[in-house]
């Protein structure tokens, strides 16, 4: 039987030995990946077998990183599930009285794919703030759609063109604000804010000072920062879920799977799958946190002379 591999890019995962590496599907045959390490190995050891390699030294199918990074593979899996799940109630929904504003929601929501699919390959890979960006443009895109579904069609020939601009303005969570009253959504919009501009609160995540040695490293990777880069995500589709089924019920028949509507106001269902799966992960972050020493990231020295640096943080 021919197996189809996936063309994407969320599901890449790194193999690697020393500094030989590749990046190959997750869902690869074990052997196959266990091949392509006892390669690495072979060439950087100095052997002239594969086969000889991987009895001698037993080339292992656990990922290097550890527990963490099989943990991160999980979570990040799960997201795009449930990403993906969307997607397909998406596409599956019968439009009543298509508008300018239905086509406009649908096709901005059906372009999030990429960008979720974008995030997790980074989110994977330990892309911390570039990530956060494109969980900020995702966040920023539902937003949008959900201002555009409080708009009126004759909107679009009585107003001009600069306010219909300002009520479409992305980065205006207001109405937003009004729908989830309790998510503190000004706050999180701003962190996310910050972290994408590389704001001054957040230098600190990225650069360290040696005690030791009186030096700065810069921080790389961090799966610490993984993990946080993807509870960011997962709240962002979470709020997609739910503003997804607030805002097309209006527009065509579905049912509600994240929220409950009583008088017009939104209520998020507790047990909805996005919320029982942060939970799940984040009891499972902390109990291996508290069994198994956070892998440290990848820093490099800050080559410049600091004997006469004040760094304002």
């Amino acid at each position: 039987m021919k197996i189809q591999i996936e063309k994407r890019i969320y599901n890449l995962k790194t193999i690697s030995f020393n500094h030989y590496f590749a990046l190959v599907p997750d869902n690869y045959d074990e052997e196959i990946q266990t091949d392509i390490r006892a390669c690495f190995a072979k060439n950087f050891i100095g052997l002239k077998s594969v086969d000889y390699t991987k009895k001698k030294y037993g080339i292992n199918k656990i990922p290097e990183n550890g527990l963490y990074y099989k943990l991160l593979e999980d979570f990040t899996s799960d997201i795009w599930n449930i990403s993906e799940q969307l997607s397909k109630r998406l596409d599956n929904l019968i439009i009543e009285n298509k508008s300018n504003i239905t086509l406009g929601i649908v096709t901005n929501l059906m372009r999030l794919e990429n960008s979720y699919e974008s995030c997790l390959f980074l989110i994977k890979n330990q892309f911390f703030f570039e990530s956060i960006s494109i969980s900020r443009m995702i966040f920023e895109q539902i937003n949008y759609c959900y201002n555009l579904s409080l708009m009126k069609n004759s909107d679009f020939s009585d107003l001009t063109k600069n306010n219909i601009r300002k009520k479409l303005k992305s980065t205006n969570i207001n109405n937003l604000k009004k729908l989830f009253p309790n998510a503190e959504l000004g706050s999180f919009y701003s962190y996310l804010s910050e972290v994408a501009h590389l704001d001054y609160n957040q230098v600190g995540e990225y650069i360290e000072l040696e005690e030791d040695t009186q030096e700065y490293y810069v921080n790389y990777k961090s799966v610490s920062q993984s993990f946080q880069s993807a509870f960011v995500l997962l709240k962002i589709l979470d709020f997609q879920c739910m503003v997804f089924e607030y805002m097309m019920v209006k527009f065509a028949d579905l049912n509600f799977e994240y929220i409950s509507v009583t008088e017009n106001v939104l209520n998020p269902k507790p047990d909805r799958l996005t919320k029982k799966l942060s939970d799940k992960y984040l009891k499972s972050y902390t109990e291996l946190m508290n069994s198994e020493e956070l892998p440290k990231g990848i820093k490099r020295r800050n080559k410049v002379d600091n004997s006469n640096s004040d760094l304002p943080f």
